[in-house]
């Protein structure tokens, strides 16, 4: 497989064709980091879009010092993090990533379709604070190391560890209050809290999605 540096070189030279199969080995990742974050579909998919023209405005930029999702992954989190200025700005004089999702008015419906024990992980997920969703998601769902997260999110490895460890606590504590007020649901087993985050999530994207840098 092509290299993500070679990739970036050639596009930078005016191949499109390299533009475009890199931004499509990131795109799937910067989607789900936005889908379980934001009010509707239509955020989700405006947000991506976002990330993906900051990009490429910021191509020149990158020096290569992390892998080019990282580097991707970096400027979706800022691109998020305005996203919830603004949604703190119109609701609720809130502290942005240190709130939830669904503090800032979205509520806790999930936009993923999936079974109803995942259903509420997800639903947790976006009660917690989402600088703690962040770190969880980015561990168990795309599965990069707290070193990966930390060039991402601009945060010492430590803290990343320390963020996991917080927002697996603060999920347990969700996902059982979520399971005792309703009927028939159960919160998943300690061991199998990293299968139901990660399968909650998909894979692959609806073929309606799609981006092309050229």
């Amino acid at each position: 497989m092509t290299e993500d540096t070679e990739l970036l070189q050639r596009w930078r030279a005016g191949d499109g064709a390299a533009g475009n199969e890199l931004f499509q080995r990131c795109f799937a990742p910067i989607y789900r980091f936005f889908v379980n974050k934001t009010r509707s579909v239509a955020d989700t998919e405006e947000l991506t879009q976002s990330t993906f023209v900051a990009l490429m405005a910021a191509r020149e930029r990158f020096r290569g010092a992390s892998s080019f999702l990282t580097y991707a992954l970096g400027v979706a989190h800022n691109v998020l993090r305005r996203y919830y200025r603004g949604l703190a700005r119109a609701g609720a004089h809130l502290e942005t990533l240190g709130s939830s999702i669904a503090a800032l008015g979205a509520g806790a419906q999930t936009q993923l379709e999936c079974a109803e024990a995942q259903q509420l992980v997800l639903a947790a997920l976006r009660e917690i604070p989402a600088e703690l969703q962040i770190v969880l998601e980015l561990y168990y769902v795309e599965e990069l190391a707290p070193d990966a997260i930390g060039e991402a999110l601009g945060l010492p490895t430590n803290t990343v560890r320390s963020r996991i460890q917080r927002g697996r606590e603060h999920l347990r504590a969700k996902v059982e209050d979520l399971a005792a007020r309703a009927p028939g649901a159960a919160a998943p087993g300690d061991d199998r809290w990293a299968e139901a985050i990660k399968a909650a999530f998909p894979a692959r994207l609806p073929a309606t999605v799609s981006w092309r840098p050229d």
